[in-house]
């Protein structure tokens, strides 16, 4: 049996934006695991790639189904809406398709946000934690997003993707230590 897991995050897999979650996915996504069938959400950069379709992902000659949850420019602007909103949004907007895909879909996230669309469906869930998930709301280059409303709001959303969560991998021990006493306390 062959267990399909929906990889949602927000890049495009392949090359954009650069940075620390994008090498891991490549990491992760440039092996082959046995019974393990991936298919890939995020936001696409190449203009041909319409938002809420799928299309094929080479990734280390190996392809994947990718769904557009949304257009990434590649401009070197300074985005007035945070990435992970839009592509959370896109999850949210484009649920039925995503999880018409396959009903027994298991949902792998990175950034608690993008799994808030499907806390109240029956697919397991995995969140995959690097460092702290407090890093985010308190080193956010968005100000608003800093304190107040937005930052207790996205304390919220990861207490109930924690109680959700079928399986939380932490890759970090002391953001583990600093997210339990934050959480438990």
């Amino acid at each position: 049996m062959t267990t399909r897991i929906l990889n949602l995050d927000g890049h495009n897999f392949k090359d954009f934006p650069l940075g620390g979650q994008l090498n891991f996915q490549r990491i992760l996504l440039s092996q082959r695991y046995e019974g393990v069938e991936f298919s890939l959400a995020g936001l696409s950069s190449d203009p041909n790639e319409i938002p809420g379709s799928w299309h094929t992902r080479m990734i280390h000659d190996n392809a994947y189904s990718f769904f557009s949850l949304g257009a990434l420019s590649r401009k070197p602007t300074k985005q007035r809406i945070p990435i992970s909103l839009r592509y959370t949004w896109g999850a949210a907007y484009y649920k039925a398709k995503l999880l018409h895909y396959d009903p027994e879909l298991v949902l792998y996230a990175h950034n608690p946000e993008v799994l808030i669309p499907f806390l109240k469906e029956k697919h397991k869930m995995i969140y995959h934690v690097h460092g702290t998930p407090l890093h985010k709301a308190a080193n956010s280059k968005y100000s608003w997003f800093q304190s107040g409303i937005a930052g207790k709001l996205y304390m919220s959303i990861i207490e109930r993707v924690f109680q959700r969560a079928d399986h939380i991998i932490w890759s970090s021990r002391s953001g583990l230590e600093e997210a339990s006493a934050f959480f438990l306390t």
